[in-house]
Protein backbone atom coordinates (compact mmCIF):
# COMPACT_ATOMS: atom_id res chain seq x y z
CA UNK A 1 0.00 0.00 0.00
CA UNK A 2 3.11 2.57 0.46
CA UNK A 3 4.33 1.85 -2.84
CA UNK A 4 1.10 2.36 -4.21
CA UNK A 5 1.13 5.60 -2.11
CA UNK A 6 4.35 6.69 -3.43
CA UNK A 7 3.71 5.50 -7.17
CA UNK A 8 0.53 7.99 -7.11
CA UNK A 9 2.21 10.67 -5.17
CA UNK A 10 5.18 11.04 -7.18
CA UNK A 11 2.28 10.62 -10.72
CA UNK A 12 0.32 13.58 -9.02
CA UNK A 13 3.64 15.23 -8.96
CA UNK A 14 4.41 15.31 -12.43
CA UNK A 15 1.35 15.47 -13.86
CA UNK A 16 0.83 19.06 -12.05
CA UNK A 17 4.35 19.92 -13.45
CA UNK A 18 3.57 18.94 -17.06
CA UNK A 19 0.15 20.84 -16.80
CA UNK A 20 1.74 24.12 -15.06
CA UNK A 21 1.92 26.70 -16.98
CA UNK A 22 -1.12 25.23 -19.15
CA UNK A 23 -4.28 27.99 -18.78
CA UNK A 24 -7.45 26.33 -17.89
CA UNK A 25 -11.13 26.49 -16.23
CA UNK A 26 -12.02 25.82 -13.05
CA UNK A 27 -12.91 22.09 -14.23
CA UNK A 28 -11.70 20.82 -17.70
CA UNK A 29 -11.10 17.55 -19.67
CA UNK A 30 -8.27 15.20 -17.92
CA UNK A 31 -4.76 13.36 -19.08
CA UNK A 32 -6.19 10.19 -21.28
CA UNK A 33 -5.29 6.45 -21.20
CA UNK A 34 -6.42 3.51 -23.20
CA UNK A 35 -10.40 4.54 -22.62
CA UNK A 36 -11.72 7.41 -22.07
CA UNK A 37 -14.98 9.39 -21.52
CA UNK A 38 -16.92 11.77 -23.41
CA UNK A 39 -20.09 13.21 -22.65
CA UNK A 40 -23.25 12.98 -24.76
CA UNK A 41 -22.04 15.73 -27.13
CA UNK A 42 -18.78 14.08 -27.80
CA UNK A 43 -16.72 16.57 -25.55
CA UNK A 44 -13.28 14.63 -23.63
CA UNK A 45 -14.18 14.58 -19.89
CA UNK A 46 -10.82 12.40 -19.03
CA UNK A 47 -9.63 8.94 -19.28
CA UNK A 48 -11.44 5.95 -17.74
CA UNK A 49 -11.12 3.11 -15.74
CA UNK A 50 -14.03 0.56 -15.42
CA UNK A 51 -14.62 -0.61 -11.73
CA UNK A 52 -17.95 -2.29 -12.13
CA UNK A 53 -20.11 -3.95 -14.78
CA UNK A 54 -23.86 -5.08 -14.51
CA UNK A 55 -27.08 -3.23 -13.80
CA UNK A 56 -24.63 -0.51 -11.98
CA UNK A 57 -21.87 -0.11 -14.05
CA UNK A 58 -19.29 2.14 -12.09
CA UNK A 59 -16.37 3.86 -13.70
CA UNK A 60 -13.50 6.72 -12.46
CA UNK A 61 -12.77 9.56 -14.72
CA UNK A 62 -9.57 11.61 -13.93
CA UNK A 63 -10.86 15.38 -15.00
CA UNK A 64 -8.50 18.35 -14.91
CA UNK A 65 -9.12 21.47 -12.69
CA UNK A 66 -7.74 24.15 -11.48
CA UNK A 67 -6.34 23.14 -8.01
CA UNK A 68 -5.01 19.58 -9.93
CA UNK A 69 -6.09 16.51 -10.78
CA UNK A 70 -9.40 14.98 -10.15
CA UNK A 71 -10.77 11.63 -9.89
CA UNK A 72 -14.47 11.61 -10.40
CA UNK A 73 -16.82 8.47 -9.87
CA UNK A 74 -19.69 8.24 -12.33
CA UNK A 75 -22.05 5.34 -12.08
CA UNK A 76 -25.62 4.45 -14.00
CA UNK A 77 -26.83 2.54 -17.29
CA UNK A 78 -26.14 4.68 -18.91
CA UNK A 79 -23.44 6.44 -17.00
CA UNK A 80 -25.62 9.70 -15.61
CA UNK A 81 -25.07 10.08 -11.72
CA UNK A 82 -21.83 11.29 -10.07
CA UNK A 83 -20.75 9.29 -6.88
CA UNK A 84 -20.58 11.90 -4.26
CA UNK A 85 -19.52 12.45 -0.64
CA UNK A 86 -20.87 14.52 2.51
CA UNK A 87 -20.41 17.88 3.57
CA UNK A 88 -20.52 19.23 7.14
CA UNK A 89 -21.36 22.36 8.83
CA UNK A 90 -21.08 24.34 12.08
CA UNK A 91 -25.11 25.40 11.28
CA UNK A 92 -27.93 23.35 11.58
CA UNK A 93 -28.71 24.14 8.20
CA UNK A 94 -26.04 23.17 6.25
CA UNK A 95 -24.99 27.03 5.30
CA UNK A 96 -21.99 28.74 6.04
CA UNK A 97 -18.34 27.45 5.62
CA UNK A 98 -18.18 24.01 4.22
CA UNK A 99 -16.28 21.16 6.02
CA UNK A 100 -14.70 17.70 4.83
CA UNK A 101 -12.60 15.28 6.15
CA UNK A 102 -12.28 12.41 3.59
CA UNK A 103 -11.04 13.42 0.43
CA UNK A 104 -8.89 12.02 -2.65
CA UNK A 105 -5.10 13.03 -1.19
CA UNK A 106 -2.70 10.91 -3.51
CA UNK A 107 -3.05 13.21 -7.11
CA UNK A 108 -2.02 16.59 -5.65
CA UNK A 109 0.15 17.15 -3.22
CA UNK A 110 -1.38 19.10 -0.30
CA UNK A 111 -4.39 19.67 -1.94
CA UNK A 112 -7.51 16.99 -0.94
CA UNK A 113 -10.73 17.15 -3.64
CA UNK A 114 -14.20 16.03 -2.52
CA UNK A 115 -16.92 15.40 -5.08
CA UNK A 116 -20.62 16.35 -4.29
CA UNK A 117 -24.21 16.51 -5.25
CA UNK A 118 -24.88 13.69 -7.86
CA UNK A 119 -26.22 15.20 -10.05
CA UNK A 120 -24.14 18.53 -10.40
CA UNK A 121 -20.92 17.34 -9.83
CA UNK A 122 -19.68 19.84 -7.28
CA UNK A 123 -15.74 19.87 -6.51
CA UNK A 124 -14.23 21.27 -3.49
CA UNK A 125 -10.78 21.34 -2.04
CA UNK A 126 -8.99 21.95 0.92
CA UNK A 127 -5.50 22.78 1.70
CA UNK A 128 -3.86 19.57 3.18
CA UNK A 129 -0.38 20.96 4.07
CA UNK A 130 -2.51 22.77 7.27
CA UNK A 131 -3.82 19.66 9.97
CA UNK A 132 -7.67 19.55 10.04
CA UNK A 133 -8.92 21.06 12.77
CA UNK A 134 -11.58 19.70 15.90
CA UNK A 135 -15.20 22.02 15.19
CA UNK A 136 -18.61 21.53 16.47
CA UNK A 137 -21.07 19.94 13.75
CA UNK A 138 -24.22 21.17 13.19
CA UNK A 139 -25.63 19.50 9.98
CA UNK A 140 -24.51 17.61 7.13
CA UNK A 141 -25.57 17.78 3.55
CA UNK A 142 -25.61 14.41 1.51
CA UNK A 143 -24.56 14.03 -1.92
CA UNK A 144 -28.57 13.74 -3.07
CA UNK A 145 -28.55 17.24 -1.49
CA UNK A 146 -30.66 16.44 1.64
CA UNK A 147 -29.79 18.50 4.89
CA UNK A 148 -29.33 16.58 7.85
CA UNK A 149 -29.44 17.78 11.68
CA UNK A 150 -26.00 16.33 12.86
CA UNK A 151 -24.97 18.25 16.40
CA UNK A 152 -22.55 17.80 19.53
CA UNK A 153 -19.32 16.06 17.82
CA UNK A 154 -16.06 17.83 17.95
CA UNK A 155 -14.21 15.92 14.93
CA UNK A 156 -11.22 17.25 13.00
CA UNK A 157 -12.59 18.77 9.45
CA UNK A 158 -10.76 20.56 6.55
CA UNK A 159 -12.14 23.94 5.57
CA UNK A 160 -13.44 23.72 1.64
CA UNK A 161 -13.74 26.06 -0.76
CA UNK A 162 -15.65 25.44 -4.02
CA UNK A 163 -13.77 25.34 -6.98
CA UNK A 164 -16.22 24.32 -10.04
CA UNK A 165 -19.23 22.12 -11.15
CA UNK A 166 -18.07 19.49 -13.77
CA UNK A 167 -22.13 19.99 -14.82
CA UNK A 168 -21.15 23.31 -16.37
CA UNK A 169 -18.39 21.72 -18.73
CA UNK A 170 -19.96 17.92 -19.68
CA UNK A 171 -23.34 16.94 -19.99
CA UNK A 172 -24.66 13.54 -18.91
CA UNK A 173 -25.01 10.89 -20.20
CA UNK A 174 -21.29 9.83 -20.52
CA UNK A 175 -20.06 6.92 -23.16
CA UNK A 176 -16.64 4.92 -22.60
CA UNK A 177 -14.97 4.90 -25.84
CA UNK A 178 -11.06 3.97 -27.39
CA UNK A 179 -8.79 6.85 -26.97
CA UNK A 180 -7.41 6.29 -30.20
CA UNK A 181 -11.11 7.17 -31.57
CA UNK A 182 -11.59 10.90 -30.56
CA UNK A 183 -9.13 14.03 -31.43
CA UNK A 184 -7.69 14.73 -28.23
CA UNK A 185 -6.35 18.28 -29.40
CA UNK A 186 -7.86 19.91 -26.96
CA UNK A 187 -5.47 18.64 -24.01
CA UNK A 188 -2.35 20.43 -25.19
CA UNK A 189 0.05 18.92 -22.38
CA UNK A 190 -0.27 15.65 -24.09
CA UNK A 191 2.36 16.68 -26.59
CA UNK A 192 5.15 13.94 -25.86
CA UNK A 193 5.39 9.91 -25.60
CA UNK A 194 5.74 10.67 -21.80
CA UNK A 195 3.49 12.38 -21.09
CA UNK A 196 1.01 9.73 -22.49
CA UNK A 197 3.05 7.18 -19.98
CA UNK A 198 2.00 9.52 -17.14
CA UNK A 199 -1.29 9.54 -18.07
CA UNK A 200 -2.03 6.12 -18.44
CA UNK A 201 0.05 5.45 -15.17
CA UNK A 202 -2.40 7.83 -13.43
CA UNK A 203 -5.37 6.31 -14.66
CA UNK A 204 -4.31 2.21 -13.72
CA UNK A 205 -2.64 3.49 -10.95
CA UNK A 206 -6.48 5.22 -9.57
CA UNK A 207 -8.00 2.24 -10.18
CA UNK A 208 -6.10 0.14 -8.30
CA UNK A 209 -5.90 2.02 -5.68
CA UNK A 210 -10.00 2.84 -5.42
CA UNK A 211 -10.44 -1.55 -5.67
CA UNK A 212 -7.94 -1.30 -2.66
CA UNK A 213 -9.95 1.24 -0.78
CA UNK A 214 -12.77 -1.32 -1.19
CA UNK A 215 -11.89 -4.29 -0.50
CA UNK A 216 -10.64 -2.64 2.51
CA UNK A 217 -13.78 -1.38 4.02
CA UNK A 218 -15.77 -4.47 2.58
CA UNK A 219 -13.30 -6.50 4.91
Amino acid sequence: MKVLSMILATAGVLITCLTSGVSQAAIGSGPVGPFVAVDTNGKLVGGADILSIGAQPQVVVIVQSSEGIVPVKVEGEPLNTYVGGLLFFTTTNCTGQPYFNEGFTEFTPGVAFLLHDDSSGDIYFADTNFDPVPIDLGSRRTSLGVCQTKGGQQEPFWPATFVGSLSDEFAFPFEIVPASSIQIAAVPFLTRPSHWILALALVLAFGLYDRSRRNQHAA
